[in-house]
């Protein structure tokens, strides 16, 4: 049985964290950004990471500023998961950084 490459989802999903870089011409974009600064109650979404299982399913993670885009201060972890491969996302979550 052969593997089914992950790349294009992968690729797909770099493509919403990363908007702002120009990889291609604006309606050539596919998807929606997952996290997006100055929206959910932060003021600053940085350092985007995703989990991928074999499943489909996709956990997407960031660090969420709340008062500025500073290392320190009121810092959470805001998470949403995709239980399709990226194509639709869940409401946001928050872990709170200590």
């Amino acid at each position: 049985m052969k593997a089914k490459s992950r790349f294009p989802i992968i690729g797909i999903l770099a493509l919403a964290f990363f908007q702002s870089l120009e990889f291609c011409a604006a309606d050539e974009r596919i998807g929606e950004p997952v996290f997006v600064s100055g929206q959910d109650g932060y003021h600053t979404c940085r350092i985007p990471a995703l989990a991928v299982k074999t499943q489909g399913t996709v956990l997407a993670f960031c660090e969420g500023r709340k008062k500025g885009g500073g290392d320190s201060g009121d810092i959470n972890l805001p998470m949403k998961h995709s239980a399709d491969h990226g194509r639709t996302w869940s409401a946001q979550q928050v872990n709170r950084v200590l």
